[in-house]
């Protein structure tokens, strides 16, 4: 996705974008018709007035599912290169466009979609990437709590982990636990087994999961 993202196709570069903005911030793909019955965007319906930037650090404000306002920051020198690389940008139009002749045509969920499975060599969704990071965030969670000897103890730290993976994936924890988080984590818990957050959590949960 980053030699993509530098490319001279410009869809696809638009799709490397997607991919990047999916892999830092998991927010929902959202779809046209999605805001127009509800009024919430999501990655592909993400307008230039939602996206502000300052020296290396982005910041994406937008009205998401439940009618919440979603902000998020995060730091990508390689983004910045390519929002500046626009010489303008209509507050109203949407981000991830590009040139088809003399028309701009919207990146769409089935593109994402389809540029992710390749990417991946095997069907790979938006949803798949935000239950990894949801499990991800889970599983450091659990971690930092650490092991607990009784099941009320390891209750409070589930329900611990649940709120902090639904507030990284702007939902409740019901839905962080039923959605986006692998059971397998919960259970390894039980067992007393954690990752090590002093190392990748990403490689480790394969092992752990396989």
């Amino acid at each position: 996705a980053t030699s993509a993202l530098r490319g001279e196709d410009e869809r696809e570069r638009v799709l490397a974008v997607a991919f990047r903005l999916l892999d830092r911030t998991a927010i929902r793909i959202g779809s046209p018709g999605y805001l127009r019955r509800y009024g919430s965007r999501g990655l592909t319906t993400l307008r230039w007035a939602d996206v502000t930037w300052r020296d290396t650090t982005i910041t994406l404000s937008f009205r998401g599912k439940m009618n919440l306002i979603h902000t998020i920051e995060f730091d990508d020198e390689d983004l910045i290169a390519w929002i500046v690389s626009h010489p303008a940008h209509p507050p109203r139009a949407f981000v991830l466009r590009y040139r088809d002749g003399s028309r701009r045509r919207a990146i769409g969920p089935a593109d994402v979609n389809a540029f992710l499975a390749e990417a991946a060599g095997e069907p790979f969704t938006a949803k798949d990437f935000r239950t990894l990071h949801g499990t991800i965030v889970a599983a450091t969670e659990l971690a930092r709590i650490g092991p607990r000897d009784t099941d009320s103890a390891r209750r409070r730290a589930v329900s611990a982990a649940m709120r902090a993976t639904a507030a990284a994936l702007g939902n409740t924890p019901a839905v962080a636990r039923s959605g986006y988080v692998d059971p397998r984590v919960l259970d390894l818990y039980d067992d007393g087994i954690v990752v090590d957050t002093g190392r990748r959590v990403e490689p480790q949960l394969g092992e752990l999961l396989a």
